[in-house]
């Protein structure tokens, strides 16, 4: 998939009215995230600023897409890791940061799990 595309495809209503297909593609993608890493860093943000109010409701669809996608980011960040790839793991860690202090989806419960 063409990266124009997708950072089109992120900025568009097509994902603010149904972002859970493009995750759900995220998290069934075979092989690695750090191609798509720009995406899914623009997904997060997505969810950090023009979905927020969406995932307010915890039973709605958006906030379970909401913690898919910080799954997805923990995900990228360990590919990334072990790849050696810095810039991508460095990214990981500021977008995780926007994702937990806006409180989106369970960025905050994935912290404390992992702090453990």
């Amino acid at each position: 998939m063409s990266a124009v595309f997708l950072k089109d495809y992120v900025n568009s209503q097509a994902l603010a009215d149904d972002p859970g297909r493009f995750v759900w593609s995220l998290r069934d993608l075979a092989g690695s995230l750090i191609p798509v890493a720009d995406a899914v860093f623009a997904v997060c943000e997505a969810f950090s600023t023009a979905l927020q109010e969406k995932n307010r409701d915890a039973g709605s669809r958006y906030s379970h897409t909401a913690s898919e996608i910080a799954s997805i980011l923990l995900g990228l960040y360990e590919q990334a890791q072990g790849n050696c790839n810095q810039q991508v793991a460095n990214r990981c860690i500021d977008i995780w940061d926007l994702l937990f202090e806006t409180r989106i989806g369970r960025t905050i419960d994935l912290t404390k799990e992992i702090e453990q």
